[in-house]
């Protein structure tokens, strides 16, 4: 991961925080949420842990990079048991689809 990208990523971690730290809605114990870890996954994947207070519950975040020429930028979500499998399922095919645009399967 360049400079560049990392340091977008954690400006973007910050403002995840500071945006799920508002009065809003979800957040009826008016719960604040500071920067745990900041974990690199790859050159376009992190994982940010956060932690709630005053409760010291954790929650975890997926960020991703999308690098477009328009408007590059971090897009989040987070995820649950659910997208975590279907995630695991999706590197065998994208394997399956390589290697039939290589001429491999």
């Amino acid at each position: 991961m360049n400079d560049a990208v990392h340091s977008s990523l954690i400006a973007k971690a910050f403002e995840v925080a500071r945006l799920f730290s508002k009065n809003r809605i979800g957040n009826i114990r008016k719960e604040t949420y500071e920067i745990g870890s900041i974990y690199i996954l790859s050159g376009s994947v992190a994982a940010v842990e956060y932690v709630k207070k005053p409760t010291e519950k954790k929650a975890l975040c997926c960020f991703v990079y999308i690098d477009s020429r328009i408007a590059p930028r971090w897009q989040y979500f987070f995820p649950t048991d659910s997208h975590i499998l279907g995630l695991q399922s999706l590197n065998k095919l994208k394997q399956k689809v390589e290697n039939y645009n290589l001429g491999v399967a």
